[in-house]
């Protein structure tokens, strides 16, 4: 239901980010209350560019607990860390603030409300296909993978450098632990070059051509990824 009294109070020209994203937070059922918002207001009415910065802000966090709530529980931290927000605000003049939404690589600058359902459904999609829940530890990726990419993997190990996958098969399904945080401190204590930077590398390339923005994945330096290969598929 429309609130009137915040869609006045977002049409002050000092949040235009909340004035863009009422329609998507008001079709999804997630708007704040008006005593919130009205609080707000009054708390900065000496400063509305403060007010809009608060309030912007406020419809950001909104917007990102919709896009996550569709995330199942056991995979729901993996999907937040790759969902990122970039504040651009203009301590002067909030007028003037703007933001920067993505999702495993795919970024969209002062979203839409058609951008955010897009990005809705990019984010289940690849929460159900790729994200996996087998293993909680933390700084994990735990990814959904062809048998083939776990296969290229262990050909490249030509000099036994991968004692950190480990491998339970029953034949139909097998989960491998890769330990990249052990293998990316061998990297920076021997430098380029060395057998295990190569090593490091091509398991990022391997697996990035079956996952789409999986480097997206890398740029937060995980300590294990742990990969699910189906045989029946």
């Amino acid at each position: 239901m429309m609130s009137r009294v915040i869609v006045a109070l977002t049409e002050t020209g000092y949040s235009p980010i909340a004035d863009s994203l009422y329609e998507y937070i008001q079709f999804e059922g997630n708007l704040p209350e008006e005593d919130e918002v009205i609080a707000l207001f009054k708390d900065n009415a000496g400063n509305l560019s403060e007010y809009g910065h608060k309030l912007n802000r406020l419809f950001i966090e909104r917007v990102q607990h919709i896009l996550l709530c569709g995330v199942r529980t056991p995979i729901y931290e993996q999907a937040k860390k790759l969902l990122r927000i970039e504040e651009n605000f203009c301590e002067e003049d909030s007028s003037n603030d703007s933001f920067k939404i993505s999702f495993a690589g795919i970024t969209y600058q002062d979203p839409s409300t058609e951008e955010l359902e897009a990005l809705d459904v990019i984010i289940r999609n690849y929460s159900l296909t790729y994200l996996q829940d087998n293993v909680v530890v933390a700084n994990t990726y735990t990814l959904s993978v062809p048998a083939e990419a776990v296969n290229k993997i262990k050909e490249i190990d030509t000099d036994g450098i991968c004692e950190p996958i480990v491998d339970y098969s029953c034949g139909v399904s097998s989960t491998h632990i890769i330990e990249t945080g052990y293998l990316r401190e061998r990297v920076e204590q021997n430098g380029d070059g060395t057998n295990v930077q190569e090593y490091y590398e091509s398991i990022w390339k391997i697996i990035s051509d079956y996952i789409p923005n999986f480097m997206e994945i890398k740029a937060h330096k995980p300590d294990f990824l742990v990969l699910y290969a189906s045989y029946t598929n």
